[in-house]
């Protein structure tokens, strides 16, 4: 899971769509939120990935 900026979420979904195109074992979900979402939720194990922006 990716979570974080609403800023940074266009890129992300691109980037998450490719990567799930070029490796079907694997899935990347991406989740906007804020940055401070993005910060909490990796803080607390709910995202492997925190998109933050300023």
């Amino acid at each position: 899971m990716v979570s974080g900026s609403s800023t940074v979420m266009p890129l992300a979904e691109l980037a998450a769509e490719e990567f799930n195109l070029m490796q079907s074992s694997y899935r990347v979900n991406v989740k906007s939120g804020g940055s401070g979402v993005g910060i909490v939720d990796l803080a607390e194990g709910r995202a492997d990935i925190a998109m933050t922006s300023r």
